[in-house]
């Protein structure tokens, strides 16, 4: 969702600054800017925020209740 809005944001940015006659290249630099890996690093983070959380929930169930 964070990153349909990042994605959002720069297109309406991309416009503000071309113009609007220059939709078209703005709406192929966010298309870009979707499909193309140079950002992995953040969906990697993404990918590994179930393992993470694998790790954790079972130390957290074992806490008892009373004792928060």
């Amino acid at each position: 969702m964070l990153y349909l809005f990042t994605a959002f944001l720069l297109y309406y940015l991309l416009l503000y600054f071309w113009g609007d006659e220059n939709q078209y290249i703005a709406l192929l630099t966010t298309l870009l800017f979707i499909v193309l890996p140079v950002h992995t690093e953040v969906v990697a983070s993404a990918k590994s925020r179930d393992e993470l959380l694998a790790f954790f929930l079972p130390y957290f169930r074992g806490i008892p209740t009373s004792s928060l």
